[in-house]
């Protein structure tokens, strides 16, 4: 799963299904998209938020998506071991 499909999915369903533990791979294209997704997902909750929200940090949101996807893969795969999630 890439991370604009696990942002997708998050924002569309709500459930995630994940196939393998890897980490998602960030190349150009699919940082991309990952940060088309988080654009979806701020304009959409602007909408709900009374008032005016701060503006979006896309270096922010990125890595805030991506410790959010490998702490869901943790807690799916519990065979990982502890040197593999320090995250840093």
């Amino acid at each position: 799963m890439t991370l604009a499909e696990f942002l997708r999915e998050t924002r569309e369903t709500g459930m995630i299904v994940f196939r393998d533990r890897d980490p998602p791979l960030l190349g150009s294209e699919e940082e991309a998209n990952a940060i088309q997704e988080l654009l979806k997902i701020d304009e959409r909750r602007r909408l709900e938020m009374p008032g005016e929200a701060p503006r979006l940090r896309v270096d922010v949101g990125l890595w805030a998506a991506l410790m959010s996807y490998r702490i869901c893969q943790f807690l799916v795969f519990r065979s990982i071991a502890a040197e593999e999630i320090a995250l840093d």
